[in-house]
């Protein structure tokens, strides 16, 4: 598929005009990796954008080597982080290179370019059905003490305690449970295990174990010549109840527990990326060392999850002596990050800043230049990340906004408790780029913590008896109106009316235990008052697993938007929710009915869809080619629901009545929320049908087009304003009548003279001006920021300032202005 291919980037015709894609020849360099050398030899691993059709690893062609500053060629092992539309066709669009290196005379500590060339070779063999014997089978060199621990089935273990004092346990190298290859290949091999522990020994009477408890996905990791072992570590008390022929998946309800523990054979050492105040010290216990990851709180008293909580570590094993290294290989030691600039062979190089691989996040575009705010850009990066690491590690709070509680117990929470907080801190239509373009760890640092602090108070997930997070197909009855889920669901499940889950029917011997000898832990009111983000604000979490996809193919962060992808889906698909043909006010079901009837009109959609949509576009551009498969017809269904329901004369998608809408005197819309769903629907176009689906790509671009000149319409934009309202009318209450047109068809009293927005709509006017050419865009951007005559220089000087959401404008500028 590679070696002397030409790759001429025209596609199927659905492809706007843009930059060619370069032919490509062995031996030719198409990208650079920037990294800080840690040691004489080690991995290198970074993230690249490519071109179509240059890595399907169904092919059987490694295509890459790495090339040092003295000219040594190393073989390099390629993963797909995500994919292009046409995956069959096009293959991966943005890849993992792995490849270990050698310094060479740059000395340790000091950031080095290794270029990453055109080398075909083969791919490793593939392993079939994924075990545990994978880990040993990938790497070209396994050291023996990393082969010995992981050929034993019993080596590893996964511990916990109930009130009672009874011991739950599994053992993830023992092949049981759910096993999915994340990656393979001659540098790395990492699989996924999810088992629940169980009762050892089961206990009858009245100091009973329950038939399970805690589930727990370990993604084990081994990497070439390297003596560490990965164990990234998610717990969960998120049962479905799915499968009615055992108990072993049904809810618990909340979970009472003392601990949780991992034990490794004397001699091995698990270490934390940041060790919080309730990791534990290990200690010995029948010929193994146990470390607390979760210890025990003090005066007996219990930790507690709720159904639906989730946490994960970042652990690593290694040997007593290894602990500096194991952490430091945690926090990122070795990776790179993709480089602008030009290729000895003078083509630019792949990267985030090329209009050919411009393929970040699921919009795919440009990145902006940060040269203008270089050494800003890095003191911001290590500051937010020494914060972080700060209160993480001391468990502290910040005394509000972003860490406004202490650890609670095993959680760290991010954010305030209430998960629709008001405002726009860290909603951002992009993110990362800082971390990008500074090529800064302390940035993919800083993601990572807040990926997990996130998580924490995240109690959303459901996961079947697989260890997959379960879907709306997965609950399907048929009934006389058709197909129905049979509940509600919005961001968690309704378990008001009957309880299809059955966490009502779920043993309350421990609970009972717990509350009535008072020994729940303290901070159990506080953080139970965590509530999940909800979709207006899903973005608060979905950004930090995005970014650490994109830049370091982040196995646990892309399951975590699968997760929340099918838990959007659970929300907002187009079945019933009764037998009898009940649809949920807030679902899918529900808006193609109301379009169905009242077409061309607008309806009820929002930026809590456009959200949804955006998690949804970023787990399809990372998933595995099955699950890509099944959910292209949920995709569809949107696009045609989106297509159908716009307001034919006005361009707005957004038609709904509420009290903050005008004081719910109208059909309505929220300026904010029409670019939220734009953005969204720009995604969608991107990375489930640019290159794939002639009519799809059409259908949204018209969508797209007649929304943005929505946007920028007297009916949003009053002609003697620097910006557009807050709120516009679009219709009578009444929707038996037609909405609006024009202006003058509004009543005196359908906008928000003096409540404007201009905070997320900066990239909008980028995405337009790339749609239609218009540079009437550009002419209101410069309105919204005074009445500029140079819009570049203008953003620029503002420095960082709203700069994620400001990105795609900047980028388009800058790629004009011929700055890269």
């Amino acid at each position: 598929m590679l070696a002397g291919c030409t790759l001429d980037g025209e596609g199927d015709g659905s492809d706007p005009p843009g930059p060619p894609t370069i032919p490509l020849e062995e031996g030719q360099t198409v990208a650079e990796l920037e990294v800080v050398v840690p040691a004489d030899e080690f991995l290198l691993r970074g993230t690249i954008p490519v071109q179509p059709g240059v890595f399907d690893p169904d092919d059987g062609v490694q295509p890459f080597g790495v090339v040092d500053a003295t000219g040594e060629t190393y073989g390099a092992q390629a993963e797909v982080t995500t994919w292009y539309p046409d995956d069959a066709v096009d293959g991966a669009d943005v890849v993992e290179v792995i490849a270990r290196v050698s310094r060479g005379a740059v000395p340790i500590g000091q950031k080095a370019s290794y270029r990453i060339v055109l080398a075909a070779h083969p791919s490793q063999p593939d392993p079939g059905t994924p075990d545990i014997g994978d880990l040993l089978d990938g790497p070209l060199v396994v050291p023996s003490t990393v082969e010995a621990l992981l050929s034993s089935p019993g080596a590893i273990e996964l511990r916990s305690y109930d009130c009672f004092g009874n011991k739950y346990l599994t053992y993830p190298l023992n092949g049981a449970g759910g096993h999915e290859l994340k990656r393979f290949g001659e540098h790395a091999a990492e699989i996924r295990v999810y088992q629940h522990l169980g009762p050892a020994p089961p206990v009858t009477g009245s100091t009973k174990t329950l038939s399970h408890w805690l589930g727990a996905h370990a993604y084990i990791s081994t990497w070439n010549s390297e003596s560490i072992v990965g164990f990234d570590l998610r717990v969960t008390n998120a049962d479905s109840g799915n499968d009615p022929t055992t108990s072993i998946d049904d809810p618990l309800d909340k979970v009472y527990f003392k601990s949780f523990e991992v034990a490794v054979p004397n001699g091995w050492v698990v270490v934390q990326d940041y060790e919080d105040p309730n990791f534990g010290a290990g200690f010995g216990d029948s010929g193994k060392t146990v470390f607390p990851i979760v210890k025990p709180l003090s005066g007996g008293k219990m930790h507690v999850i709720p159904w639906g909580g989730q946490f994960h570590r970042r652990l690593a094993l290694c040997r007593v002596g290894d602990e500096a290294k194991a952490r430091a290989f945690l926090r990122g030691e070795g990776l790179g990050f993709a480089k602008p600039g030009l290729s000895p062979e003078s083509n630019p190089l792949w990267s985030w800043w090329n209009p050919a691989t411009a393929r970040w996040f699921p919009q795919s575009h440009l990145l902006p230049s940060l040269a203008h705010v270089e050494g800003q850009t890095v003191s911001n990066l290590v500051n937010e990340r020494d914060m972080l690491k700060g209160h993480l590690e001391n468990g502290t709070s910040g005394g509000g906004y972003p860490i406004d509680a202490p650890m609670l117990g095993w959680a760290h929470p991010y954010g305030v408790p209430y998960g629709g907080m008001t405002g726009g801190a860290e909603i951002n239509i992009f993110d990362g780029m800082k971390t990008a373009w500074a090529r800064e760890l302390a940035g993919y640092q800083k993601f990572r913590m807040i990926h997990r602090m996130h998580s924490d108070r995240m109690p959303n997930a459901l996961y079947n008896l697989d260890g997959n997070p379960t879907s709306a197909e997965d609950w399907l009855l048929t009934g006389g109106s058709g197909p129905y889920v049979p509940f509600n669901h919005f961001i968690i499940p309704s378990l008001s009316g009957d309880d299809a889950f059955g966490v009502y029917a779920a043993d309350q011997t421990h609970i009972s235990f717990v509350t009535g000898g008072g020994l729940a832990p303290s901070y159990e009111g506080e953080l139970l008052n965590y509530s999940a983000h909800d979709y207006q604000h899903f973005s608060r979490y979905t950004r930090a697993a995005k970014v650490l996809s994109w830049l370091s193919n982040d196995s646990l962060a892309q399951d975590d938007l699968l997760m929340q992808a099918e838990n959007f889906k659970l929300s907002y698909h187009p079945y019933n929710n009764g037998l009898y043909g009940g649809q949920q006010g807030t679902g899918m079901a529900y808006d193609i009915t109301y379009v169905e009837e009242h077409p061309a009109s607008g309806f009820r959609i929002g930026r809590g869809e456009g959200w949804g949509l955006d998690c949804s576009n970023a787990a399809y551009a990372a998933a595995a080619r099955a699950w890509r498969a099944e959910r292209l017809p949920w995709f569809d269904t949107y696009l045609q629901m989106v297509f159908d329901g716009q307001g034919a004369c006005n361009g707005f998608l957004q038609a709904n009545i509420q009290s903050k809408f005008l004081d719910a005197q109208y059909r309505a819309r929220q300026a904010i929320e029409q670019v939220i769903l734009d953005n969204g629907i720009r995604g969608m176009l991107e990375t489930v049908y640019r290159g794939k689906d002639v009519a799809a790509v059409a259908m949204l671009e018209d969508v797209l087009e007649s929304s943005f000149y929505g946007l920028i319409s007297p009916m949003s934009w009053g002609t003697s304003e620097t910006k557009p309202w807050q709120y516009t009318a679009v219709g009578p209450l009444d929707e038996s009548l037609p909405v609006w047109c024009s202006f003058s068809q509004m009543p005196s009293d359908g906008y928000t003279p003096g409540a404007y927005d201009n905070f997320q709509n900066w990239s909008e006017f980028a995405y337009a001006k790339e749609l239609t050419g218009d540079n009437e865009f550009y002419d209101r951007a410069k309105m919204m920021l005074g009445g500029t005559t140079d819009l570049l220089g203008s953003l620029e000087a503002d420095g960082l300032d709203n700069i994620e959401n400001r990105a795609a404008l900047i980028a388009l500028l800058q790629h004009e202005n011929g700055d890269f």
